[in-house]
């Protein structure tokens, strides 16, 4: 997501520029920051000072931020396609669109056709499933 936003992402005003282009919100980029601040505690601690507790907190960090990107991606692609209503596409060419990888393209793709949001349908000569807007 930065790159395809043009967005340096070795440079300190990276949160900045993510928030700018509404890449990200405030509270992703602090929840980046604090999983960023467990991992350097943990990684740097000896074995003995290794706070098992801190780790849970990152992981539960690291769920909520996934899960708060899985659904705005989620949303962008329904988005496209209510944007695009007479339009069909397979799960390649969302993942190109938005540069995210086909497997999770799919995955998204999926979830929103069981939500009844997008139908499906198979191509008899390629066998291609093209999805659009329920």
């Amino acid at each position: 997501m930065f790159f395809k936003n043009n967005i340096d992402f070795s440079n300190a005003l990276k949160w900045e520029e993510a928030l700018q282009k509404k890449i990200l919100t405030n509270h992703q980029i602090t929840l980046f920051n604090e999983l960023k601040n467990i991992r350097n505690e943990q990684v740097h601690s000896l074995p003995i000072e290794i706070n098992l507790t801190k780790i849970s907190y990152g992981i539960e960090i690291a769920n909520e931020l996934r899960t708060s990107l899985e659904k705005e991606m989620k949303d962008k692609i329904l988005n496209f396609f209510k944007e695009n209503p007479t339009e069909v596409f397979a799960a390649r060419a969302i993942g190109h669109i938005f540069s995210i990888s086909k497997s999770y393209a799919s995955h998204l793709i999926e979830t929103l056709e069981e939500e009844g949001e997008i139908i499906s349908g198979i191509e008899e000569e390629s066998g291609i499933t093209f999805f659009q807007i329920g």
